[in-house]
């Protein structure tokens, strides 16, 4: 009997190891690929724009499309409740015109699978086919996994906005990436 529970003590210990070392490599793999701005797609125009907030850049970068006529309307995903629209505004330095006619802003929203949600309801409302997808590089993998689950029939076209934070961050972004897998096949 003691010997089989060293054996499995053994088994669970070199499991435990190949987890580790397997989740090492595949945090090195998602770390030197994350996503760049692709511009062949740059050119591309879509029904509308959606920015999921969070980071530096993102919202900007959301209005260029905008303001380049990319995208007929632009959803800001996540806007916390207490931010006031003018604020939100001049925070951009975006004309107050181009946010009468067509931003919309979630304040909804608390984490990404909300954002997805929330971002495919007011895609399907407004008959969107096709939609940009602007979030930090670092993120933009699993902000498009949920969004394609959500919004199966729509054509999503990343806009990733390189984003500087550490790789702990990094680490914490990629472990939740492989749980949205995991989930999503689980659910398939």
């Amino acid at each position: 009997m003691q010997l089989k529970g060293k054996l499995l003590t053994k088994m669970i210990v070199a499991a435990m190891v190949f987890s580790v070392a397997a989740w090492s490599v595949g945090l090195t793999i998602f770390a030197a690929t994350l996503p760049k701005l692709d511009r062949s797609t740059s050119g591309a125009t879509a029904d509308g724009i959606i920015v999921l907030t969070g980071g530096k850049g993102r919202l900007q970068a959301g209005l260029q499309l905008l303001s380049e006529k990319k995208g007929a309307r632009l959803l800001v995903s996540g806007v916390h409740p207490l931010v006031a629209d003018k604020d939100l505004r001049l925070v951009t330095n975006a004309p107050q015109e181009l946010f009468d006619c067509c931003v919309d802003l979630d304040r909804a929203s608390v984490d990404t699978i909300d954002n997805a949600e929330k971002s495919a309801n007011w895609a399907t409302s407004n008959g969107y086919k096709s939609v940009y997808l602007v979030t930090a590089d670092y993120h933009m993998r699993r902000s498009m996994l949920l969004l394609q689950n959500a919004l199966p029939n729509c054509e999503i076209i990343p806009h990733p906005v390189a984003a500087d934070i550490s790789l702990q961050a990094i680490a914490v972004e990629y472990t939740k990436f492989i749980v949205t897998i995991a989930g999503s096949a689980l659910s398939a």
